[in-house]
């Protein structure tokens, strides 16, 4: 999950959802998350049309992203990274994450443990090698 949906914030869920990931994209509101989505969205759509991206992995890559108005739904997440503002990484602090790992400017490196854990799903190898 990405805390904060911001520029910041959308720009590392797009990096994550482009690679695989399944990424919740948490702000202060649901509506505001969902401005971070159409920012990526409108990112995407200029991929496709220079020729970066087909509509159709457009469309994958936004079907991975789920916009949600509350931290509490980030609880689900493998992972959470802290993209937020300062009012938004205080109240971060104080949820309950149920031994998420959470990664941002506020806490240390991930351990080697969670950096192996936050690896995208495999990939099936190609015929040719």
């Amino acid at each position: 999950g990405v805390l904060g949906a911001g520029q910041m914030g959308a720009g590392i869920a797009q990096v994550a959802a482009t690679v695989g990931y399944q990424v919740l994209l948490a702000d202060v509101s649901l509506d505001r998350a969902n401005v971070g989505k159409a920012g990526i969205e409108k990112q995407l759509t200029r991929g496709v049309t220079k020729g970066r991206l087909t509509e159709l992995d457009k469309s994958e890559i936004l079907g991975r992203l789920t916009p949600v108005g509350s931290l509490s739904e980030l609880r689900s997440a493998d992972f959470v990274v802290e993209a937020a503002t300062e009012r938004e990484v205080r109240a971060f602090e104080q949820m309950d994450l149920d031994g998420c790992a959470r990664f941002g400017r506020s806490n240390p490196p991930p351990p080697k443990a969670a950096r192996r854990r936050a690896r995208p799903p495999a990939r099936a190898e190609s015929p040719q090698g």
